[in-house]
């Protein structure tokens, strides 16, 4: 009876990630949520849910219909009413904590002739206290040019319509997941896309020294926090197919209320038979020194944003290995020469390959010519020239050089000195927005 019992908990686990990641339910819950605000007599309801519906939709072919069938209704209402509020409840915890800036670094100063500063504003509860700081956004938007960077797939796209709303020029979100960039776009013309992800793109080699194959000590790594979209549970499951023997080290923080004790009894739950060590809430150099002694990183969410740390064990060296068919922004860096992609069904066994293979494989080579923050620095640059061009601004300085580690930080010793009179400025300006020192407390 016991036995039953276990396995219908294990079974309830499935069943509620595999209804929770079904796009043909956020299709019909986009359909649905469309149909609402046609019916809707209440304008500003009728375009939250339209907008709602834009950014469950997961299939190209909906959420164009979607957006032209937004853009249609907007243009035969002509209405003048504001957007919809973006839902503070997601937000709020962060505003009462702390109003200002955080995770946000300026990469240029203004400069003469009308030369656009750039400011990069990371994750979406930043952009909230951006709104909610500045009562006229504009004006900080016609002197830098703002990269709203994403923290996951798809982003909110309430926000999006609001900071619409309070500016007049081009938007310019960094997302999370390749194929987003396309729907942005498709939401609404204002919006740019830079050809690089918001923070996986930003991991600096420096960091990282690999270990040869053969002098590494853990068999399987994998960092992510203990909250259940990260689904340890199809780990756990996969390991009682796997030998006894293997050596698997789990790193990870609390989320969302979920703790290693949580993790502790999914693990007792499915009867693991690996001597598995969980460490939590590591310093940065020491999760590195972790990715540099594992033969094998895994990720397993179906959704998520980039995704940092799958890169960050790219430089390390380790195999990466992620769910297939994951919405996860690095899922595109897995091919023949970084890992492999795991089906899901038989993931013991495409493990165990994927282990048995890792020391073939050239992740840190690969990452380091293809995928450096050096690299995504040039198309960042290339393309931030390109649109100041377009609008007939003058580009006469780059970007100041920055990496992700683990929040946007400068990569020249110098440049916060370069830079400290714009942070200067911003902070007379808008001080319920700009501390003092944000400069140099980014990573808070």
């Amino acid at each position: 009876m016991e036995q039953m019992r276990t396995a219908a908990r294990r079974l309830g686990i499935r069943l509620k990630d595999d209804l929770k990641h079904s796009q043909a339910l956020r299709n019909a819950q986009a359909l649905a949520l469309q149909t609402a605000s046609w019916l809707s007599p209440n304008t500003v309801t009728a375009q939250l849910r339209a907008v709602t519906a834009f950014q469950r939709s997961e299939s190209a072919q909906l959420w164009r219909w979607l957006g032209d069938a937004r853009k249609n209704h907007q243009e035969a209402e002509a209405s003048t009413s504001p957007p919809p509020s973006p839902s503070s409840s997601r937000y709020r915890s962060y505003l009462t904590q702390q109003s200002q800036l955080t995770r946000s670094i300026i990469l240029k100063a203004p400069g003469d002739h009308g030369e656009r500063g750039v400011l990069m504003v990371q994750f979406e509860y930043n952009w909230y206290r951006l709104l909610n700081g500045l009562n006229d956004l504009d004006a900080l938007a016609s002197q830098y040019d703002i990269l709203w960077g994403t923290s996951w797939s798809p982003t909110d796209y309430l926000l999006l319509e609001a900071i619409l709303s309070k500016t007049t020029g081009e938007i310019h979100v960094l997302p999370s997941h390749a194929s987003e960039a396309a729907k942005l776009q498709a939401f609404h013309p204002r919006i740019q896309c830079p050809p690089v992800l918001s923070a996986s793109d930003w991991v600096n080699p420096k960091f990282f020294t690999p270990k040869p194959h053969s002098e590494r000590s853990t068999d399987i790594l994998m960092v992510a926090n203990w909250a259940p979209f990260k689904r340890h549970f199809e780990l756990f499951s996969a390991l009682r197919k796997m030998p006894a023997d293997l050596r698997v080290t789990l790193i990870g923080q609390t989320e969302a209320g979920y703790t290693a004790e949580h993790i502790r009894k999914m693990m007792c739950l499915y009867r693991v038979p690996q001597q598995v060590t969980l460490l939590e809430s590591l310093p940065i150099d020491e999760v590195t020194r972790h990715q540099c002694d594992s033969k094998v990183a895994l990720l397993l969410s179906r959704r998520e944003g980039s995704c940092v740390a799958a890169v960050e064990a790219l430089f390390a060296g380790a195999a990466l290995g992620m769910r297939d068919g994951a919405h996860v922004g690095s899922v595109q860096y897995i091919h023949e020469e970084t890992g492999a992609l795991l089906s899901g069904t038989q993931t013991a066994t495409d493990l165990m390959a994927l282990l048995e293979n890792s020391a073939k494989l050239r992740p840190h080579e690969w990452a380091a010519k293809n995928i450096s923050c050096h690299v995504s620095l040039g198309k960042l640059n290339g393309f931030l020239r390109d649109r100041s061009s377009a609008r007939g601004l003058p580009w006469t300085v780059d970007l100041a050089p920055f990496h992700w580690r683990p929040y946007p930080t400068y990569s020249e010793p110098n440049a916060m000195e370069r830079l400290q009179s714009a942070y200067d400025a911003l902070h007379r300006r808008f001080p319920e927005v700009f501390s003092h020192d944000l400069g140099t407390t980014s990573h808070r």
